[in-house]
This record gives C-alpha cells, sequence and structure tokens, in this order.
C-alpha cells in the first residue's frame, strides 16, 4: 500500500462485524427496562381518621403502625399487605356489624 491511499485494510483474525460486548449489552438491557417502584408495605394512614365511613370506629394501633384498631369491636388487625382493603374486609365482617348496630344505638342514647 502506498501512504495517501484511503484503503482499510481488515485483520482475517478479526470479524468484520463489530459485536456489542457483553457489559454494553448488560447495561442497555438495563436502561429500556422500566424502573419498578417499591411498595411501601401498609402503614396506617392517619387521614382514614377523618373519612365518614372509618371516624366512628377507626383508631390507630399505638404498638405497631402497621395495625389498626376497631374500637366498637375492640379488636386489633393488619393494614401491612392491603391497608385499605382490610379495613373494609372488617366491615364486612357479621362481627363488626353486630357491635356497629349497638354501637349506634349508645351513640344515640349518650347524646
Amino acid at each position: 500500500m502506498n501512504e495517501g491511499d484511503d484503503d482499510i485494510s481488515v485483520d482475517k483474525n478479526e470479524d468484520s462485524a463489530v459485536l456489542a460486548s457483553p457489559e454494553v449489552l448488560e447495561t442497555s438491557f438495563f436502561i429500556n427496562k422500566p424502573s419498578k417502584k417499591k411498595l411501601k408495605k401498609g402503614v396506617f394512614n392517619r387521614t382514614w381518621l377523618n373519612w365518614v365511613e372509618y371516624k366512628s370506629f377507626l383508631k390507630e394501633y399505638n404498638h405497631d403502625s402497621s395495625q389498626a384498631a376497631c374500637i366498637v369491636c375492640n379488636q386489633q388487625f393488619s393494614v401491612y399487605y392491603c391497608s385499605k382493603a382490610e379495613i373494609d374486609n372488617h366491615i364486612k365482617t357479621k362481627k363488626h356489624q353486630h357491635h356497629m348496630k349497638s354501637y349506634d344505638v349508645n351513640q344515640q342514647l349518650i347524646t
């Protein structure tokens, strides 16, 4: 080859196609992957105390922030996994419904 020639020589031991290294492939895989938000496990939410459907019976269990307490049933239950859904499940129980009837009557007698 002469100086000044713009020819490119290719070594026969190298592939003519350029492949990405494993490190590049790994990082590009994670770049396009949507980030997963870390789900915070259930903790008692004090705004529930202002909700009409909860404020008559619900209170925060003092010893554990992943627990709620029903003052009508005198029962604690977990809000760790489903939070609001656990409260709704408690409301649907026969025990709670029975106690709420008595509680409502007693509240009317007091006022």
